[in-house]
């Protein structure tokens, strides 16, 4: 199963975080929200033209570029790019490295990113300015 198989991304993630120890590692490769998906129309030169849609996160269930395989039978979502990375650190995981496919396309296909669930809770990361301490005063 890939990203764009869930409705909901972020519950998704939120369980990632809670099954992830602390200072676990969360890989997802997906298809590049940029370059692929239901949107986005390759030609035989792996030029891309992308679609009026692709902002759009939601579920496809017709759509020419689906294609006579898979997924015009059980659908897609489309799932931007905003809408991955925020459900992704939303979920309290660290964006730790992106990669794409190197492959002898000039646009890449995948996305690979590499999540860790930090040590700590992030509300504990930050802590308060402390305050200098205060002499007493002399007379």
């Amino acid at each position: 199963m890939t990203t764009t198989d869930f409705d909901d991304l972020p519950p998704v993630f939120a369980e990632a975080h809670r099954v992830l120890r602390p200072g676990g590692r969360l890989v997802v490769i997906t298809s590049h929200p940029c370059f692929g998906g239901a949107f986005v129309e390759r030609d035989t030169h792996g030029s891309c033209i992308v679609h009026p849609g692709y902002r759009r996160h939601e579920r496809i269930e017709e759509h020419p570029l689906l294609g006579d395989g898979i997924r015009s039978r059980v659908g897609v979502v489309n799932v931007p790019l905003p809408a991955l990375l925020n459900a992704l650190t939303g979920a309290g995981l660290i964006l730790h490295e992106t990669a794409e496919d190197d492959g002898e396309e000039p646009i890449p296909t995948l996305l690979g990113l590499t999540a860790i669930r930090p040590r700590q809770q992030l509300d504990d990361l930050s802590t308060p300015h402390e305050q200098p301490p205060t002499s007493a005063m002399t007379s």
